[in-house]
Parts: C-alpha cells; structure tokens; sequence
C-alpha cells in the first residue's frame, strides 16, 4: 500500500513539472511573439515623429483621395474620397483634424425650423459625426446648407490613422441619407397640413385657446398656452389700460438683478422702449429677469419679463406679464373686462441689423412670387399665400413680419403690421372687391383674435363681425366666444342659427357626415347651453346639457355647466 502511495506522489510531481515547463515554454513564446509584433507596429514613425507636411501626404497617399484644392490657409485641403467631396483642417503639429463634409443638403429658410428639428433628431441618433446648419455670411440669401464634422485624433502611424479615417469617413454618408430622409418626412407632413389656418403646432395651440374659451362657466383664469398682445413702447402698453384712471405719472423703475435704475423724466419713460433697452443691455445674453415698476397717483403698473431658453445668436425671447397693483381687488371685474387688470405674452428681441431684418423679408417675399409666377403655387406656405395676394411691395413685406410675428406667439408685435395691411388695403379702393375679399376677412380674423387674447372684447368684435361674414369656420367660432364674453343680447340668437343649420345639414348629410360638420355641431351645442345659461333660461341649458352627458357628447363640459347651474339656482334660492 505504501509503494501505491508513493509511486502516485512521484507521477504527481513529474506531471506538476512538466506542466510548469511547458507553461514557461509557451508564455516565453508568446511574450517574443508580443515583442516582435510591437517592433513591426513601431517600426513605422509616428504622426509626431513625422514634419507636419510629410505626414499630410502621406495620410493622403494612403487614403487614395485625391486632393482638389489648398486653401489660403496652409492647413485646409479639400479632398475627393467616394463621390464626396471632404475639407481636412490640420491643428499644430496634426494632433488633431478636423473633417468637414460640407452641403449635402440644402433648404430655404421656410423650412429652417423643421431642419434644426432633424438636426437633433440625427445627432441624437448617431455617436460620430456631428450635424449643423450654416449660411454664407456673404450672400444674404444662400440657401441654408446641412454640414457634418467630425474632430479626429491623430495617433500612431499614418496606416493606423488611415485605417481608423476608412472607416469614420464612410459614416457621413449614411447620416447624410438619414437626414435627407427625416427631412423629406417632416416636409411631406408639413405640406400636407391644410393652408386654412393650420401654421403647425402654434395652430394648434390656438385651436386649445378657442376651446378653452368655451370651456364654460367655470370662471378660472387659466393661463393661456400661448402669449398675448405685446407693445414697443410704455405709452403703448399704457393704451391697453385705457378704461382705467390710473392717475398722473410718476417714476419708472427698472429692476436687474440687484440692480436698481431710476427714471423720473416722464418723456423718457413714455418712450421708453423695452426691446431696445434689452438690446444695448451690457449684459443682454445673461439678462434672465427683469422687472419694471411705472408709478402713477392712483396705481403702479408692474412689467415683469423672464427669458426664455429658445435663443439663438440673432433673437432673444421673453415671457412678459403686465399687471396692476389693484387688479385683484375686483374678481368680477378682472373676469369680464381683464384688459383693464393685466396682461401676458411672448417678446422677440432681436440682435440684427436693420439691412439684415430686409434681406430677411426679401428673400421669403422673392421665393415666393417666383413660385408664384412659375405656376408653383401648390409650394407656397401659409406666410407666403398671403404675401402674393398682397399688391404693394411694402404690404408684402410688412405681411412677412405679421405672420412671423404671429407664428412665433409674438401677437402685439404682430398687430401694428396687420392693421397697417388694412390701412393700405382700405386706401387702394373703396370696398376690397373678390380678389381681395378672402385676404381682408382673414386679415381682419387675425386681428380680432389677438383683441380676444387682450380680452378687449368690444374692439374684437368689431374684427371679428367682418372676418365671420366670409363663413370661415375659425372666425365664426372666434366670434361666437366674443358674443358669450360681451354678453351680447344677440349671441343666443345668432347661435341659435348656427346650430339649427349645423343640425340640418348633418340631417341632409346622414352617414355622409364630415368631421368639420360634426365638430362646428358640437362647438355650437356648447356654446348653445352656455349663451342659454348667460341669459337665464336654465331649464332649457339643463335640459340641452342632460341630452349630452346622455348621448356621450362632451360629458365633461356638461357636468361642469349643469354642476354651475346647481349654484346658480342655490345662490337664488338664498
């Protein structure tokens, strides 16, 4: 038994040195494999053992492009590789190269907003190369291009660098085709968005506000999703509180941070222009927030403005609200005439120059009578419809600013240059015959929302009268908010008419019916109980609301109301 043992130790042990040999055999081996390899990998110099120019070279050489033009710089090429055509930028010493693959995709500034949305959506999707928009700073009106880049780190030899770019170069390609796909996509969406009133998602914001002004009797001030009127000067927002005796004024005080500005010269506060202020601002780009107190004898105005995140190097926004110091001492007042208690909106302020602001217009005014006269009128957005159905060239240019203006959310900035269409519309002829018929109802149904917004429902309704004779569905149930909010004796009658003609045309209509048809049924029947209720017929609003909660019309705006009518009749009943 014992010499079992032992001969099984001594076979172990033999086989415990062999393996041990064996093991040092091999990973010596492996160790001058190792070695040899590195020798190859560093026999060739490095890119910082290599002149700058001689390294350039050879990367080109070994990358099989050819090269088209040097720059003024020593430092730039542009090169041909696969049917592109690519900028190197060299740094000191080559550490580093900057790849430029410039213009494969160009767009107007009409479609400016929809390409900085695939530009996020495409850097978001890819790791490498980074993608951006550019213009020429000497052609004011290039089209805007879609550039990629890419910041290489040059290490090791010229093959490794050459084999790292063969496979990042390739990579432009397929973010270009991407681009160009989500591009042609948001496009197609947007042309086949319909040209009544549908701007994208800012119409949309207005379609929420109009159904929110007939949201009924709840009485809340919710805030709207979108600004309201703004003005240039002091004395302009001062026109807005013209219902109200504010007293003599003052001083004005302009608050910064912790920094306090005091005006007393009555003349420069009446002038006093905020867009400009923040302009010249010493610190314009980090202005965050901003107050302005304006005391007058009998109340202060308060003006308080909070930037924006949605910059950019040529325009700043701000979220303002106006507001005075008594207003919310009469609830009532402040629910049916919020035009003399407060207001809020949108201001653009923009950093460019005048010269600037012209080519700005006069690029989207000449595209679009080019499409115009080129038989392309199915290309023309909604801004640029209305700038061909203009006869002037100032007309058409102010039109640039008011839909712009508009479509931004910046509705005072907007207005002035609205009603100065008018203005002009009104002086070319005595009544604006066919050809400008659809143009002044629509102009005017611009005009008469923003007075909605400002709750200045009597000057709204002036706007609007004219803008829902022309049967625009927007501008007739713009109107009817008005005759609900000015309590109007006529708004139940003319509602009324609405919605038995919406009754008998889904009559005639059957299983035919539209959705346009059904929605204006159903807008009318709200504001049906609603005028119903303003005038005291109760019953009959309850009733009408009843139907609706039984037909599944609308239930939540019918318990609301019938929930206001329940309070209604308990107040009375006191």
């Amino acid at each position: 038994m014992e010499v079992i043992l032992f001969l099984i130790a001594v076979a172990v042990g033999v086989f415990m040195f062999a393996k041990h040999v064996g093991f040092d055999y091999y990973s010596n081996k492996r160790k001058k494999e190792d070695l040899g390899e590195r020798s190859n990998m560093t026999s060739e110099p490095t890119v910082f053992e290599m002149a700058e120019l001689a390294f350039r070279e050879k990367l080109f050489q070994e990358l099989g492009v050819e090269i088209k033009a040097t720059a003024e710089e020593k430092d730039r090429y542009i090169v041909g590789y696969q049917g592109g055509n690519f900028e190197f930028v060299f740094g000191k010493e080559n550490r580093f190269i900057r790849i430029n693959y410039y213009g494969f995709y160009s767009c107007r500034k009409t479609d400016l907003q929809a390409a900085y949305i695939v530009v996020n959506t495409v850097n978001l999707n890819r790791g490498h190369w980074t993608c951006f928009l550019s213009q020429s700073e000497e052609v004011c009106e290039s089209p805007i291009n879609a550039d990629l880049c890419y910041l290489f780190s040059a290490q090791g030899s010229v093959k490794v660098c050459a084999e790292a770019l063969r496979t990042l170069m390739p990579m432009c390609f397929d973010y270009a085709r991407e681009f160009i796909s989500e591009m042609e996509k948001m496009l197609k969406v947007e042309e086949s968005v319909s040209e009544h009133h549908e701007d994208g998602v800012f119409n949309q914001q207005m379609q929420l506000v109009r159904n929110r002004r007939a949201a009924g009797h709840t009485h809340s001030e919710l805030e709207e999703e979108y600004p309201l009127k703004e003005n240039q000067t002091i004395s302009g927002m001062m026109k807005l509180f013209q219902d109200v005796d504010l007293g003599g004024m003052i001083q004005m005080k302009i608050l910064v941070d912790d920094d306090v500005e005091l005006i007393t010269d009555l003349n420069q506060i009446v002038q006093f222009d905020i867009r400009e202020y923040i302009r010249n601002h010493p610190r314009r780009l980090d202005l965050n927030n901003m107050t302005i107190l304006i005391e007058f004898e009998n109340e202060n105005i308060v003006i308080n403005l909070k930037k924006l995140s949605k910059e950019s190097d040529k325009t700043l926004f701000f979220r303002f609200c106006v507001m005075r110091s008594c207003s919310l001492m009469n609830a009532e007042l402040e629910r049916t005439n919020a035009s003399s208690t407060g207001f809020g909106g949108m201001l653009e302020v923009r950093l460019t120059t005048e010269n600037e602001d012209y080519w700005e217009a006069k690029y989207i005014v000449d595209d679009a009578l080019d499409k115009w006269n080129n038989g392309n009128a199915k290309e023309l957005t909604d801004e640029q419809r209305m700038i061909v159905a203009c006869v002037s060239p100032s007309t058409r240019m102010d039109m640039y600013w008011a839909k712009k203006y508009y479509n931004k959310g910046c509705l005072l900035q907007s207005l002035p240059y609205f009603k100065r269409i008018i203005h002009n519309i009104k002086q070319q002829r005595s009544a604006p015959d066919s050809k400008y018929r659809d143009l002044y109802n629509e102009l005017n149904f611009y005009i008469g929302f923003i007075y909605m917004d400002l709750k200045m429902y009597e000057t709204a309704y002036y706007y609007l009268h004219i803008a829902q004779r022309g049967g625009n569905l927007p501008a007739i149930e713009e109107f009817m908010n008005c005759l609900c909010n000015v309590r109007d004796w006529d708004a139940l009658v003319y509602i009324r008419d609405i919605y038995e003609r919406s009754i008998n045309a889904l009559k005639e209509a059957g299983e035919d019916a539209d959705n346009a048809l059904l929605y204006i049924y159903r807008f009318t029947k709200r504001r049906m109980a609603y005028a119903l209720i303003n005038n005291g017929e109760l019953e009959e609003a309850k009733a009408m609301l009843e139907e609706m909660l039984k037909n599944g019309e609308d239930v939540e705006f019918a318990k609301i109301e019938l929930e206001y009518i329940k309070k209604q009749s308990e107040e009375e009943n006191k």
